[in-house]
């Protein structure tokens, strides 16, 4: 990794003496702009290639798994209650007051975490983002999950399952 970003600087060295003579000296000023932003999205790439990236991420979506599975017990006891289903215990409504907020603010703060690594990967990857299964996967998963968080979309289904 060191090796890279030292060669990367020492091109983008030699790439600016060169564009320096060719240009001029009144666009040295764009042209150092230019290169800082190109080293700032390799900070960018290196970033998003960390492992503490993918591994932030990959526990999100643990989070939203088991958020939606708890969620899924929540939903059939609330309905074995109100098919009178002999076994269905209802305790659960004292002990699970808040359920229905606390599973909405943790969907969509997940939601918001993942919209958020799709438009990172959007700006560093520009035209290679589509040309990825998973990120078209992220992509439709999490707008549509803003669509119905917002009301736009309708389901009679449940739209985290997606």
């Amino acid at each position: 990794e060191g090796l890279k970003s030292e060669q990367a600087a020492a091109y983008n060295a030699k790439a600016a003496a060169s564009l320096h003579m060719m240009m001029g000296k009144g666009h040295t000023k764009q042209l150092s702009s230019y290169l800082e932003d190109q080293t700032n999205m390799g900070h960018c790439w290196q970033m998003i290639k960390a492992h503490s990236f993918e591994v932030f991420f990959a526990f999100v979506l643990v989070v939203s798994l088991v958020t939606m599975s708890v969620e899924t017990q929540y939903d059939g006891s609330r309905i074995g209650i109100q098919l009178n289903f002999k076994y269905q215990d209802t305790a659960y409504r004292d002990e699970w007051r808040h359920a229905s907020e606390t599973f909405d603010v943790i969907h969509k703060t997940c939601t918001v975490l993942f919209c958020i690594e799709i438009l990172i990967r959007m700006h560093r990857e520009r035209c290679d983002y589509p040309r990825s299964a998973w990120n078209w996967i992220d992509f439709v998963s999490s707008a549509a999950a803003v669509l119905f968080w917002t009301g736009v979309a309708e389901s009679p289904a449940n739209p985290r399952m997606l």
